[in-house]
């Protein structure tokens, strides 16, 4: 039975690399799988910032378009109500009821003008200094 030693592979590696060489690339065996698992989880980590980043972006989005539309309905159910007021009280009065007609608070509504179907003779300018 012949005998088979790997000495020869041994010598030929300590005659083609320096122990510095060597000791370079046992270092480079150890961290690389480190270095690729430290990677992978920041990846791992931005991937989920990203995900956060939008659906808070969604939600955001969402309440700013409920916002939009709450102003929306007021501002026209603000304007029914002056068109109702304005058609059954006349013009000079509507001045009156109109800021205690509306059941809710509109800060982004400060004055109101209503004109009439005489242009210059029956314009009316309603000013609330807290908003409607």
């Amino acid at each position: 039975m012949s005998r088979v030693t790997f000495n020869r592979n041994r010598v030929k590696l300590k005659r083609l690399l320096g122990i510095r060489a060597r000791l370079a690339l046992l270092a480079l065996i150890l961290v690389a799988p480190l270095m690729l698992e430290r990677t992978r989880s920041l990846e791992d980590n931005r991937v989920k910032q990203i995900g956060q980043a939008a659906e808070e972006l969604t939600t955001l989005a969402q309440q700013s378009a409920d916002a939009q539309r709450e102003v929306i309905f007021s501002v026209e159910t603000m304007l029914k109500s002056t068109a109702y007021i304005r058609g059954s009280a006349g013009i000079r009065r509507s001045c009156e009821i109109l800021p205690s007609s509306l059941p809710f608070n509109m800060p982004w509504i400060r004055s109101i003008s209503i004109v009439g179907g005489g242009w210059t003779d029956s314009m009316l300018h309603i000013e609330s200094a807290s908003g409607f």
